[in-house]
């Protein structure tokens, strides 16, 4: 069975009642674990990872995740549909004031493309305009 329709058929079998919205809106399935062939094989073809990480006064969390769910409504579409995009994910540190938006590509060129985006630059501009300091982004090969 190809990894698609594997995932196809793991996802008809989850419990309704097992969905759950994290604190940034994203649906999660509790007690999941990427062991899934599906995941295993789009884990393998992850090629780059780009990594933007920020940082905001902790008692401002709560702004920064209604700014990373606007944000992530309006980007993550996008993003989705560039070339060499895979996959990727959105974490926070509430306690310690950080943020990491993570994604993987195929390519260093194709990761680079996100930035790009005018959608990221708007939210780039109101993520400063609400605190965040951002780091360099970074971008590396997956070994």
């Amino acid at each position: 069975m190809s990894p698609a329709a594997e995932l196809e058929r793991s996802a008809a079998n989850i419990n309704p009642d097992e969905i759950r919205e994290d604190s940034i809106g994203a649906r999660v399935v509790l007690g999941a674990v990427p062991t899934h062939l599906g995941l295993q094989t789009k884990a393998l073809m992850k090629k780059v990872v780009r990594i933007s990480r920020a940082h905001f006064d902790p008692q401002r969390a709560d702004e920064v995740v209604a700014l990373l769910q606007e944000s992530r409504a309006v980007i993550w579409p996008k993003q989705e549909q560039l070339p060499g995009y895979i996959d990727g994910v959105l974490g926070i540190d509430r306690q310690n004031g950080s943020m990491l938006w993570i994604t993987f590509w195929d390519t260093v060129e194709h990761a680079n493309g996100l930035g790009s985006l005018p959608e990221m630059m708007e939210s780039n501009a109101r993520f400063k305009a609400g605190g965040l300091k951002f780091d360099p982004i970074i971008s590396h090969d997956i070994i």
